[in-house]
């Protein structure tokens, strides 16, 4: 038995057939109907069943071919490790920050990082809600740091801090009455400052949403703490971006009787099945060793 004959073998059965297979994999159909049958034959059992231009895995092809798949993808894996050993150190790494993510918790280990891996260029996004996870399954950054959103078997996380949000307006944007909370019909009176994922999904999920307020989209927590100052609309913002302008009362912390303090948690998060090269190693190791103060 050879990886070649998995290969073949796994390429009919995803692609339904012989033709289909050798179209896919740019073989010849004698070539992939002669893998199959030594195949067969080496293994002793049938593989497939063939009823007329059908051919659909046997139960005992069915059972094979499970553990076939396992050893490619191990074989994938071994693979990718060895060209990560044999490239050395990263030539860069990509990093997505959900904006909810303070930047301290990487940027406190980048002149660390800088003076050991010197060849190493460190590339850094922002990216908003599941937008941040979606480049990392779609292999276009090494590292997410953010809230859980998305979760898949194949991303491990690692749990950094937990920081607060807070629903924010500038003083006398809302009026209220003195010890009475607000509601959310209350606050659809009023426009409400939102930052919109940047996924590639239609369907975008607003985190704590207040039905049927006007919305201001803004690009980031940034655009988005000004518009709120200058008394444009209301939002939710992390507490470590506008605890000084609570202290100085530039803003004023809404109480919303429904809509309460938001508590997120922060993670690191990388795929199972691309191994981590020394600078990634690193780095995962120092959020390991990390104590992260929320308030920062």
């Amino acid at each position: 038995m050879t990886l070649e004959q998995f290969r073949i073998f796994k390429a009919v059965v995803e692609a339904g057939g012989v033709n289909a297979a050798a179209k896919q994999i740019h073989k010849t159909q004698p070539a992939i109907s002669n893998a199959i049958r030594r195949l067969e034959e080496e293994l002793a059992v049938k593989l497939f069943t063939r009823e007329g231009y059908r051919l659909d895995l046997s139960t005992d092809g069915a059972a094979l071919f499970s553990q076939v798949d396992r050893i490619l993808q191990n074989i994938e894996t071994l693979e990718t490790t060895a060209k990560h050993l044999a490239t050395g150190n990263e030539p860069e790494l990509k990093i997505s920050m959900e904006v909810l993510t303070p930047l301290r918790f990487i940027s406190q280990f980048l002149a660390q990082l800088g003076e050991q891996f010197p060849s190493t260029c460190f590339s850094l996004s922002s990216d908003v809600m599941r937008g941040a996870m979606e480049k990392l399954i779609d292999a276009e950054v090494d590292l997410v740091l953010g809230p859980k959103l998305v979760v898949q078997p194949d991303i491990i996380s690692l749990f950094l801090a937990t920081i607060d949000c807070v629903p924010v307006a500038a003083p006398g944007f809302i009026q209220t009455v003195e010890g009475k909370a607000l509601s959310k019909a209350d606050m659809s009176h009023y426009s409400r400052i939102v930052i919109p994922e940047n996924t590639k999904q239609t369907q975008a999920i607003k985190l704590m949403a207040a039905n049927g307020s006007r919305e201001i989209m803004a690009a980031d927590f940034a655009m988005k703490k000004h518009l709120i100052l200058e008394g444009l609309g209301w939002g939710y913002m992390p507490v470590h971006l506008v605890d000084s302008a609570l202290a100085e009362q530039r803003l004023l912390q809404l109480n919303i009787s429904d809509m309460q303090p938001q508590k997120i948690d922060i993670h690191a998060f990388r795929t199972s099945h691309r191994p981590m090269g020394p600078v990634l190693s690193r780095l995962w190791h120092l959020f390991e060793e990390a104590e992260f103060d929320s308030a920062l």
